[in-house]
């Protein structure tokens, strides 16, 4: 189907905002990922002290 010339261009600059926003989309689930795996370092980290401190805690009373 061959477009008029202005239909081929609405139609790019369609596709290039579609594009875009994919772009964005996969831009914002990286960060989540990302976020969402320093959280869960952070916790492990938060875990790891207090297993630390306990443990410490008992050699102290031992």
């Amino acid at each position: 189907a061959a477009y008029p010339d202005a239909e081929r261009e609405k139609a790019r600059q369609y596709w290039n905002q579609e594009a875009r926003r994919e772009g964005l989309r996969a831009e914002l689930l990286e960060r989540k990922a990302v976020e969402h795996v320093l959280a869960r370092a952070k916790v492990n980290i938060k875990r790891i002290s207090i297993e630390e401190a306990q443990a410490k805690d008992e050699e102290e009373r031992a």
